[in-house]
């Protein structure tokens, strides 16, 4: 061949190859070179030309209610049926073999028959009622189930929630880029009015911001918007988000009305809609928690919830001595009682009596409740006012904040019993029995300065001495020694709806035999706060900064400290606010499931740690029934949950779970569900800042996305370790949800099994990202920017392995540097030098 027709070759083929780029994903693998790409990455997942189009919805979607699954050569196999669904009260049972829909035959041996039946379905949509021809036990049966709507008509679309727009203290710069985290401090824990006067320069963190530290450097291109420029691509991914949408007006289980969601989050609905904005919106709430003082942190998690509250704040005045500090902090419980009962005023007596009995029956571990009684939960909670929980707590934080002031005060002055409002006095006084060893059934023992009895709990004041708390109190005000707490300590309760316990110093021992303790919002307000010390905290369920229908909050400003407990324990919200917030010292954390940062129905989980090498574990007592001889489920680290209606109709979106980790090389220990995962429309969030990390799970972990949830994990720099020994996890979206896994910096490894990093599977959205460093990359099949087919519907997940960075990664398949790689599935992966 002469050199003119090589020519003429070499750019037909040029010609061919860009046309074929452009235009279409052809049914085989695409490289695509990215060698002159210069990729931003504060706007790396911008993509403003795909959107949800709310007027392409069929609201009269049809719904059944059973889970399926091809049984070939037979039909359609009933693998459960959802109580109180169509299909159940028609008569369908487990085990039933659907052979025919209206005489149209149902046997596929590809499994394309669950298409094809799901769209028969949802297509005749709601009042319409199928005739089913079922094979049971051999005998050949007919069920004529009448349909019910799948989608809320009246459904408000959801808006950008202002989170996402207003503005916040920017003193320290949030960046992705590396060493933007170093110059990081632990928060000070102030209160609103100081930070209020902090914040003359404050900015709008949105994605378009570009906050970084050093010479400014103009952003470079969107990278989804670049792999968006093939247009077969787009389509997929477009198909996917519209689908993904629709899950905003899915009506909760329990729901008989078309009326929007009572307990759904905004930011769920929004991001739902809006996927591509889901790494961005959790760098927004993570900037938020790890600079503001506490108050602004409950500002933020009250947002987050959709609770709209004020609060007048009024200016602690300094005092002279801590008995007037103590004194005043005495005056404002009055308010905070008052707010407390306010929250629960629409319900009567009995109603009341129910929840507090029951709410906390649908998570406890090995406890049962039955379906109607969890219908009855969620209907009496729309009843709950969270705002004036939310209120009552502020105000008793400003009174918390004013007695740090006098940590080293060591006197142990005879302090006189103080003045009682009307509100809070007490015909029953109690004295103190000091004489009584402990164990032997004192109220409290050892160095106790005083003891005051009200309506809503006892006043005690412990000196700098040893002391012995056994009996539940409703202000604690410790002054320092090597104390031990067997009692509530800081957890509120029916008859104590405040309690408050400050410790100023010394190696603490909390140890609480029954459940809701140390820091504990249970239909109420609880803070314990810790000064210093290296200090031991042993709980059983709900303890440790949780809630229940309540705000609750432990704090630890110093020391090596050990928390332990079974479940529900260490920041979770259920219903209200649970925050742990741990400023310095190397940390262990120890708990079985449902702990570390765990946001349950309309709540927020917060576990902050700030400082130290710490160790995370939850797991190991509670098999998962997936593979009850090698799992147990954590539930844990950053996770969000909701109640799923699988058994029965009965269900609720979940709520928020949040772990930041700031510094330090710390290692965590989850097994299923864990580490930055979400589960049925819910959020979870994992965010260390700083140091070389480890992280070890199982299965649906490490930025995964369960059921219509949203997972985000994010590790900003250091050299970092991840292994899950099952899969569905690192980057992981199922069933119309969203993953993300984004590690910013370090010689990273991550290691699992299938459906992994970058992986989404039933019209899911999974992204596994890692922007610099030379990272290994071990996965099983199905795994690494993989993309899966519904087996129920015509639609194609999106899953995204992108390295931005790297001279040398290694990847399960051979990846050419400076490539985008397309998937014949529709899967991506991205190797940039």
């Amino acid at each position: 061949m002469n050199i003119k027709n090589l020519c003429i070759a070499i750019l037909f083929c040029v010609l061919t190859a860009n046309l074929f780029y452009s235009n279409a994903l052809a049914k085989e693998d695409i490289s695509v070179s990215v060698r002159d790409k210069d990729f931003s990455v504060e706007n790396f997942f911008t993509l403003e030309k795909i959107r949800f189009d709310k007027k392409k919805v069929n609201f009269n979607k049809g719904w059944l209610g059973i889970f399926m699954e091809n049984e070939k050569e037979k039909g359609i196999l009933v693998v459960e049926t959802t109580k109180g669904s169509p299909a159940e009260k028609a008569g369908l049972k487990t085990g039933d073999i659907i052979t025919k829909i209206n005489d149209e035959p149902l046997i596929d041996n590809e499994g394309k028959n669950l298409i094809r039946f799901k769209k028969i379905i949802e297509t005749m949509g709601a009042g319409a009622v199928p005739v089913l021809t079922v094979v049971r036990e051999n005998n050949e049966i007919e069920c004529k189930p009448k349909l019910i709507a799948k989608l809320l008509k009246n459904a408000k679309s959801p808006v950008k929630p202002p989170i996402l727009t207003r503005n916040f203290n920017a003193s320290t710069p949030l960046s992705t880029t590396p060493h933007s985290m170093t110059s990081f401090r632990a928060p000070a824990y102030r209160t609103g009015r100081e930070s209020r006067n902090q914040n003359s320069q404050r900015l709008n963190l949105t994605k378009e911001t570009n906050i970084t530290q050093g010479a400014k450097k103009e952003p470079g291109q969107s990278f989804v918007h670049f792999a968006m420029e093939n247009e077969e691509y787009k389509k997929m991914c477009s198909d996917t988000i519209q689908r993904m949408g629709e899950e905003v007006y899915a009506r909760e289980g329990y729901q008989s009305n078309e009326e929007s969601n009572p307990f759904r989050l905004s930011i769920i609905d929004y991001l739902l809609q809006n996927p591509v904005d889901t790494y961005e919106t959790g760098k927004i709430i993570h900037g938020f928690f790890v600079q503001e003082n506490v108050t602004d942190q409950i500002r933020s998690a009250a947002e987050l919830l959709d609770v709209e509250f004020s609060a007048n704040e009024e200016e602690v005045k300094p005092d002279s001595d801590l008995p007037s500090h103590i004194q005043g902090f005495i005056d404002d419980i009055v308010p905070c009682v008052s707010f407390v009962k306010d929250a629960f005023s629409a319900l009567t007596t009995e109603e009341f009596d129910f929840l507090y009995q029951s709410a906390q029956k649908i998570w406890v571990p090995n406890e049962t409740i039955e379906s109607s009684d969890v219908a009855k939960v969620l209907e009496l909670s729309r009843k709950v006012d969270l705002s004036k929980l939310f209120k009552a707590v502020v105000l008793l934080l400003n009174r918390v904040e004013s007695l740090k002031n006098h940590r080293d005060d060591q006197s142990e002055m005879c302090l006189q019993p103080f003045t009682l409002p009307t509100f809070l006095k007490n015909t029953d006084t109690a004295g103190i029995s000091s004489d009584k060893e402990p164990g032997e059934g004192a109220g409290y023992s050892g160095d106790v300065l005083l003891v005051e009895d009200t309506s809503v709990g006892k006043i005690v004041i412990g000196g700098t001495g040893t002391t012995y708390y056994y009996d539940d109190a409703a202000i604690i005000v410790d002054l320092g020694g090597n104390d031990y707490y067997f009692n509530n300590a800081g957890a509120s309760g029916k008859e104590m709806p405040v309690s408050v316990c400050i410790d100023f110093y010394g190696n603490d021992t909390y140890d609480a035999k029954n459940p809701f303790a140390q820091g504990t919002g249970r239909f109420g307000v609880g803070i314990l706060k810790d000064f210093e010390g290296d200090d031991t905290y042993s709980g059983q369920d709900f303890a440790q900064g949780s809630s229940l229908y309540g705000i609750g909050m432990l704090i630890d400003k110093e020391g090596d400290d050990f928390y332990s407990g079974n479940a529900l324990n260490i920041g979770v919200g259920f219903f209200g606010l649970g925050l742990l917030a741990d400023a310095n010292g190397n940390d262990a954390y120890f708990s079985r499931q449902f702990s570390q940062g765990v946001g349950f129905t309309k709540g927020i989980g917060v576990l902050e740690d700030y400082n130290g090498s710490d160790f995370y574990f939850a797991g190991g007592k509670y098999p998962d029934f997936r593979d009850p001889e090698k799992s147990f489920q954590s539930m844990s680290q950053g996770m969000g949950m909701g109640i799923r209606p699988e058994t029965t109709i009965v269900g609720a979106s979940g709520g928020i779970g949040l772990l930041i980790d700031k510094k330090g090389s710390d290692k965590y220990h989850g097994d299923y569900f864990s580490q930055g995962s979400g589960y049925y429309f819910s959020m979870g969030l994992l965010f260390d800042t700083e140091g070389s990390d480890a992280y070890y799970a199982g299965r649906y972990a490490q930025g995964a996305g369960i059921h219509s949830a949203i997972g985000i994990q994010r590790d900003n720099e250091g050299d970092d370790k991840y292994e899950c020994s099952f899969g569905v996890s690192q980057g992981c979206g199922h069933d119309t949800s969203i993953g993300f896994l984004v590690d910013n910096s370090g010689n990273d490894s991550y290691s699992t099994g299938v459906v992994s990093q970058g992986a989404g599977m039933e019209r899911g959205f999974g992204v596994l990202a890692d922007f610099q460093g030379n990272d290994i990359y071990h996965a099983k099949d199905s795994s690494q920017g993989f993309s899966f087919p519904s087996k129920t519907e015509e639609i194609i997940g999106i899953g995204m392995l992108l390295d931005n960075q790297g001279d040398s990664d290694v990847f399960r398949d051979i990846i050419e540097k400076d490539t985008l790689f397309y998937r014949e599935n529709g899967g991506l992966i991205l190797n940039k030098k």
